[in-house]
């Protein structure tokens, strides 16, 4: 049987080229799509299938030459006085299964590159108190500790967790698997669980 399909792959072989040009087609118009949902989309710019939008897409905005791999899971909440936004800026890549959810503000710069399974929030399901803590999960109200700011040039490697009212500053580089629960001085190698500075970059070239 393996055989069989062995020699059945080697037929197909040479409709790679033509695979290859449907799939490009395919991403151009499913990008699209997906484009006439948010608040703004960057014509250069590429969402892979299958996106997932919650809550109000119309607050989202992307800019030019940005990548957005498969199976992003983009959210945003409007929940009492606050006013959601993702603001993603020009020529950002973020590998597939990203998770961005936002009631406040997730502000991602330029040219900002993200591996795999990278999640991003700005809120919780209520506080770290008792009194919550005896509540279900929807009997707690979404809150935010601020908004998350990702600036220019930010590497963030696969598996990265940032969490509410962080500031990750221009050119630092995240190890992956770190969760990032406070502010990342610009320029430097975080890493870990809560991550910690590993190497100062210097000043910027």
């Amino acid at each position: 049987m393996q055989t069989i399909f062995f020699i059945f792959g080697r037929v197909l072989s040479p409709l790679r080229g033509l695979i290859g040009i449907w799939n490009k087609i395919w991403r151009i118009v499913y990008s699209g799509y997906c484009a006439g949902k948010f608040k703004t989309f960057g014509h250069s710019s590429r969402i892979q299938p299958f996106m997932t939008m919650l809550g109000g897409a119309e607050n989202i905005s992307v800019g030019e030459n940005t990548y957005i791999g498969s199976n992003a899971d983009i959210s945003t909440w409007k929940v009492g006085n606050y006013d959601p936004e993702i603001i993603i800026g020009d020529g950002c890549v973020l590998q597939r299964d990203v998770h961005l959810s936002a009631i406040n503000l997730i502000k991602i710069g330029n040219y900002v590159n993200a591996g795999r399974r990278l999640t991003i929030v700005d809120n919780s399901h209520g506080n770290s108190t008792y009194e919550d803590r005896l509540k279900i999960q929807k009997e707690r109200p979404l809150v935010s500790k601020g908004p998350v700011i990702i600036e220019d040039r930010v590497w963030l490697g696969q598996n990265v967790c940032v969490m509410p009212g962080v500031t990750i500053g221009e050119g630092a580089i995240v190890a992956a698997g770190a969760i990032v629960t406070k502010d990342v001085p610009p320029y430097c190698v975080v890493g870990g669980n809560p991550a910690r500075i590993i190497k100062n970059l210097g000043e910027k070239l």
